[in-house]
């Protein structure tokens, strides 16, 4: 039989009761200088900037490109905008059982792997 929590405490008493240096007077700058100094990271980037830019031109050319339809065409999508609404409020009792279905082959993916690893693995 080992003694090794014996030999633990005997180190740990050894350590507690023995009196601690004094620190030298130049540790302070010995370990800023140590320390690396990260720059701050800078809140809005030039790609950002140029991120945003692409959005908001790409807005503006879709607004002006929708005032310059003409009103037939404006009609026309008003119309397969409706006929879109209807399609999907007339399948919508075919999406309930899709999303549990879907829910459920997910929740298996997620579980039957995980109990599988459960009945296989040797240790409780």
């Amino acid at each position: 039989m080992d003694n090794r929590l014996e030999n633990g405490a005997l180190i740990e008493d050894a350590l507690s009761s023995q009196p601690l240096a004094p620190l030298p007077r130049d540790i302070a700058p010995e370990v800023m200088a140590r320390i690396r100094v990260e720059k701050r990271p800078t809140l809005v980037t030039w790609k950002d900037l140029a991120v945003a830019c692409a959005i908001v031109l790409s807005v503006i050319a879709l607004f002006v490109s929708a005032q310059s339809l003409p009103p037939v065409v404006l009609t026309e999508i008003r119309l397969q905008g409706i006929l879109l609404y209807h399609g999907f409020i007339s399948n919508a009792r075919l999406l309930v059982p899709a999303q549990f279905a879907g829910l459920a082959w997910l929740l298996a993916g997620i579980g039957i792997p995980a109990l599988i690893r459960l009945a296989m693995d040797d240790k409780p």
